[in-house]
């Protein structure tokens, strides 16, 4: 029977010095750390990996601006998961459409070119809210302007 060259543990392995691989990785390291050379590795790598990152998004863009539709769908599927209820993927585009660009709250005309943070432009409003505990599903939203969605809060008729 041998011992570990690393934390003395008793071991029958053939032919080795420690008892198992990650001893030898644990032990690998205490030597490198020991020589200053796995501290250096670090400190010169941290460096031009944040370097490079920052580089690469100056350049792409991130991806919330990459893809905006793509990263609110998703906010409102975790917002929907964090409250237990059910969420789907759900396109605001493909609610406008089923609803004819028509706000379910004032029953007025959606102005399609508006754009967020206009008062009239189109956004998603939930039948039952989410935070009341609705779901993020095709059944439990609605278009709606943005005045009407925001007048309306967390309430489930409108104001």
């Amino acid at each position: 029977m041998k011992s570990c060259t690393h934390c003395e543990a008793p071991h029958e392995r053939a032919r080795a010095k420690y008892c198992t691989d990650l001893c030898q990785q644990r032990a690998y390291n205490e030597r490198r750390k020991a020589d200053g050379r796995l501290v250096a590795y670090r400190q010169r790598t941290k460096g031009r990996h944040a370097a490079y990152l920052r580089a690469y998004w100056a350049k792409h863009g991130s991806v919330r601006e990459l893809y905006p539709e793509a990263t609110k769908a998703a906010d409102q599927r975790r917002r929907a998961r964090k409250s237990g209820a059910e969420g789907e993927n759900i396109r605001a585009v493909e609610v406008f459409i089923r609803d004819a660009w028509t706000c379910s709250l004032c029953k007025g005309p959606v102005d399609a070119s508006a754009a967020w943070p206009a008062p009239e432009s189109a956004s998603v409003d939930h039948v039952k809210p989410l935070s009341k505990g609705g779901s993020h599903t095709m059944a439990n939203v609605m278009t709606a302007h943005l005045r009407c969605n925001l007048s309306k809060g967390n309430r489930t008729e409108a104001a």
